[in-house]
């Protein structure tokens, strides 16, 4: 196991899309990537010289055709996996009626805050829903 000073560290920007009905949206990790099939708050890798608001922005047209409009910064949570560490740079945004389009196939959900912790998610996301279930909406 590598030392945690010779961990490869990702940084990710993440969605916390939340619609009229308090629901969350949440998609689905494709089967060939690290936790397959597990249900994530949409997002992904900040690449080389970009900021973690020009990723959400990136990635969230890629992956959902949505153009976050509102997105604010809302909380870090760096975690540790065995194999490499990870910085969520978590936004959130309210949405009356979101129209998202599943660009790459994945399956999306919307979700109630008191059903995510039903759903199979990564174990970095638990301190998205620790928040959202304190009623951090």
């Amino acid at each position: 196991m590598p030392r945690p000073t010779e961990l490869k560290h990702i940084e990710v920007a993440v969605l916390v899309l939340i619609n009229h009905q308090n629901r969350v949206l949440l998609t689905q990790r494709r089967s060939d990537v690290h936790l397959p099939d597990y249900w994530e708050f949409p997002g992904g890798k900040i690449e080389s010289g970009e900021s973690p608001e020009q990723a959400l922005i990136r990635e969230i047209q890629e992956e959902l055709a949505y153009q976050p409009n509102e997105a604010r910064a809302w909380q870090q949570i760096d975690y540790q996996y065995p194999d490499f560490a990870v910085r969520l740079h978590i936004f959130k945004e309210h949405a009356e009626q979101p129209q998202v389009h599943s660009n790459e196939q994945q399956a999306t959900q919307w979700c109630a805050v008191e059903d995510l912790s039903k759903q199979q998610l990564p174990p970095a996301n638990q301190g998205i829903v620790e928040a959202l279930m304190q009623h951090q909406l």
